[in-house]
């Protein structure tokens, strides 16, 4: 038997964020490797030319070598700046993720909300309320009952769903606290981490995601320039 669409774009979606978690690792795996690697060749540059500022001053001026300082400083201290702020714009994005995954969650779980629109048949009633008790004999009862007693029994179905909902929220929210105490005291983590309902910053995510851009293309510009320069102005006497 095929699943609902609703099923099967749900598993799709959580699929999705899975493959999309992966390949912002892979990303920053790859792009960390060529960070780190330029980092260490700007900085290693900068301690070539300190070394050997008497040498390098019979081929630049004293500002040229001062540019070149200036970009290959730029270049290693975007390159820092970047590896620092992907990191934290990686834990709000997975932080999102999980969330996400949460919601779609296809695992059976009591309702927790109690929320009804008021249209709901007794058959609505029955199927919800089976979820925390086996409701077949009532069921049938409402099958062979009068209309008063019908309406009675509706009644009765209403307030059974709200009393078990209730019952079902608070025994999350003391399972949530619970977890939340254990993780508090062996890893000092805050309890709205473990805050299902809060929704997460997307604006801090869009600025996380647009600083790493920009500082990995100021690193990225500013090496380039800085070798680009260094070779275009240095002078090399021809014997």
């Amino acid at each position: 038997m095929l699943d609902s669409p609703f099923i099967t774009l749900r598993k799709l979606f959580r699929k999705n964020n899975t493959e999309a978690k992966e390949l912002i690792k892979y990303v920053f795996d790859k792009s960390d490797g060529i960070t780190l690697w330029i980092i260490g060749l700007s900085l290693g540059s900068i301690g070539i030319l300190v070394s050997t500022i008497k040498d390098i001053n019979k081929y630049l001026t004293v500002g040229q070598v001062k540019t070149v300082f200036l970009f290959l400083f730029i270049s290693a201290f975007c390159g820092i700046f970047y590896r620092i702020v992907f990191l934290f714009y990686y834990t709000l994005v997975d932080a999102a993720f999980r969330n996400i995954d949460y919601t779609l969650s296809d695992d059976e779980h009591m309702d927790i909300d109690g929320e009804l629109n008021g249209d709901e048949t007794f058959d609505d009633l029955i199927r919800l309320n089976s979820q925390f008790q086996d409701l077949t004999d009532v069921k049938q009862l409402y099958v062979k009952s009068s209309d008063d007693i019908k309406r009675k029994l509706y009644v009765d179905m209403v307030n059974f769903y709200k009393e078990n909902t209730a019952w079902a929220k608070k025994m999350f929210d003391f399972t949530i606290g619970h977890i939340a105490e254990v993780y508090k005291d062996n890893l000092g983590l805050s309890k709205k981490n473990f805050d299902i309902n809060r929704k997460r910053s997307f604006k801090k995510i869009d600025i996380a995601k647009w600083t790493c851009f920009i500082l990995y293309l100021a690193f990225m510009l500013s090496f380039l320039f800085a070798f680009g320069y260094f070779l275009t102005v240095v002078q090399v006497p021809v014997n």
